[in-house]
Order: structure tokens, then sequence, then C-alpha cells
């Protein structure tokens, strides 16, 4: 039980409390959580989802086979006001937390669930993270003496 384990979480909600306080307490039980940032597009907020918008966990987005971010990645957004205060734009918040890795998510080869001899073509953030997670996991295999956080900041070091 002491053992850092890999949790897979590929899916968004509308911020949910309970939800996110689950996972704090998950991180307490050496848990690395990988979760999707979400697909509502760049202009939406991965911070009003959980558990993506969780700053604690691992968020991850998606690029391309270009290494561009997605169209359809969820970011951290953050308003630019002029001298009255007044928003004029949004953009990117160039040092945020919330999105720690992206990963290859656009015509991403999955095992097809119909046809197990098979394989198709998928995109999303979903996806992403499940990458991630592979490579948590190879992390975990490698370095089977460490915490779960210890195996995230390698990831974030090393990968990013």
């Amino acid at each position: 039980p002491e053992n850092p384990k890999i949790v897979l979480m590929p899916w968004t909600v509308t911020k949910n409390q309970l939800i996110d306080d689950k996972c704090n307490e998950l991180l307490g039980e050496n848990l690395m959580l990988v979760a999707a940032a979400g697909n509502r597009g760049n202009s939406v907020d991965v911070d009003l989802y959980t558990p993506g918008g969780l700053d604690t966990i691992t968020t991850v987005g998606a690029h391309d086979q270009f290494y561009e971010v997605t169209p359809f990645t969820q970011l951290p957004i953050k308003d630019y006001v002029d001298a009255n205060t007044t928003p004029i734009i949004r953009k990117l918040v160039s040092n945020a937390a919330e999105i720690d890795l992206f990963a290859i998510g656009q015509d991403v080869s999955v095992a097809d669930q119909s046809n197990v001899s098979n394989y198709v073509s998928t995109t999303g953030t979903s996806p992403a993270a499940a990458m991630t997670a592979a490579v948590a996991t190879h992390f975990l295999n490698i370095y089977s003496n460490v915490t779960a956080e210890t195996i995230k900041s390698y990831m974030v070091i090393i990968i990013s």
C-alpha cells in the first residue's frame, strides 16, 4: 500500500469541491493523479472544471504532430486589463501551473474496442493523459522506491 501508484482520470466535470477534496485525499495515499485538461477549447478556462483544474494533480493538455497546442485543449486564462481596468482581451497565462504537461492528443492510434485486432484514430486530452500515465508507470517501474510526487516532478522537469 505504501508504494506509489498511477491513477488516470481522463474526464472532466464542472468544478466540484467534493471531487476536488477526494482527489486531494488520494494524493495523501501516495497516488499520482493524471487528469485530462478537457476539450472545450483554448478560450475555456481549465480552472472551471474538475479534476483538471486542481493545481495539486498532474493535468495534461494535448499537442499535435507539430508540437503545437491543439485548439481544443482547455488552458488557464487570465484577463488583461487596460488603464481603466476594463477587460480588453483574454490571453494565456505564460507560467500557469494548471497544465503540467502536454502529450500527443491528435490522431492518436488506439486499440479498437469493437475489433481487438484493429486500431482506430482518436483525438483529445484523454488520450494525451493516457500517454502521460503510461510514461509515469514506466518511471514507476524504474524508480519504485520514490513517491508519486517525485515521479510527477521528474516528469515535469525532464519532459517539459
